[in-house]
């Protein structure tokens, strides 16, 4: 049987494992710890290596997942389970039920997406560099905004319902559900939304995998001369220093302000 069992969740999640390093995503030789994203000056982070998965896989795990706790729990199980699978030495337990409060927009408040939540944790479980982990972030979350999602579909009798792709123009909960349902016609409260919600999230986890596995080889390669390579789609670049903070659209929700300066911030806005 290719699914996930709670039996194997609790596993790799209910038990405390020694540290180890999994040489399979080692930095090369001349590339330090926080290039290779593998280390942590501090030594508190040498067991989370990451290992390249199998981004299909993942997605398998991550569907099983979804109905036991949402979004942001079935994506970080399906990630951490199939790390278990692919590493030649454990990882130490997780605490995956604390990502149970990301669901619904963290605890149903409709704020940041719980699958992207979720993948942003796991990014930051794996990649320690800061410059890395944030353009990963940045590859992920412009991604998630532009792309018309969900685009999986599961095998079997689930993958029959159709399910509307929508572009979302937004990494927040609300909004993103809103369109969907803008679109497609359907109440927040069907059954065809949490479909939507649960193939999305499967879509997240199978980007941010490619995402991991790419950083991962160029790690393996050493450091570039020049700029670093971007990885996936350019980061966004923040508003001006002193005003608002952020990178998301904000024209998705907002009226532009009458200063240029300030255009698609929130700073005097209007709800459309």
């Amino acid at each position: 049987m290719n699914g996930i069992r709670r039996r194997d969740l609790i596993g790799y999640f209910g038990m405390a494992v020694g540290a180890g390093v999994v040489p399979r995503c080692q930095p090369s030789p001349g590339a330090s710890p926080a290039q290779a994203g593998s280390a942590d000056p501090r030594g508190d982070n040498n067991s989370w290596v990451y290992v390249p998965l199998d981004p299909a896989r993942v997605g398998e795990k991550v569907y099983e997942l979804y109905s036991e706790g949402g979004c942001m729990y079935a994506i970080s199980g399906g990630i951490l389970a199939c790390h278990r699978e692919a590493a030649e030495t454990p990882a130490p337990a997780f605490p995956l039920h604390m990502m149970k409060y990301g669901a619904g927009g963290v605890g149903g408040w409709g704020t940041l997406c719980g699958a992207l939540n979720g993948a942003a944790a796991m990014i930051g479980l794996f990649v320690v560099d800061k410059q890395g982990r944030e353009q990963l972030v940045n590859s992920l979350f412009a991604w998630y905004e532009r792309m018309k999602l969900p685009r999986y579909r599961p095998a079997g009798a689930d993958g029959q319902t159709q399910i509307v792709p929508t572009t979302s123009r937004s990494v927040l909960c609300h909004v993103s559900v809103g369109a969907w349902c803008d679109e497609s016609g359907l109440k927040v409260d069907s059954k065809e939304k949490t479909e939507r919600c649960r193939r999305l999230t499967v879509d997240v986890a199978m980007k941010t995998v490619k995402l991991l596995n790419a950083y991962c080889r160029e790690s393996q390669a050493g450091p570039e001369p020049g700029p670093p390579r971007q990885t996936g789609t350019a980061p966004r670049k923040g508003v001006l220093p002193g005003e608002w903070m952020g990178k998301m659209r904000c024209d998705t929700c907002h009226q532009p302000v009458e200063n240029p300066a300030h255009a698609g911030s929130l700073l005097g806005s209007q709800r459309r």
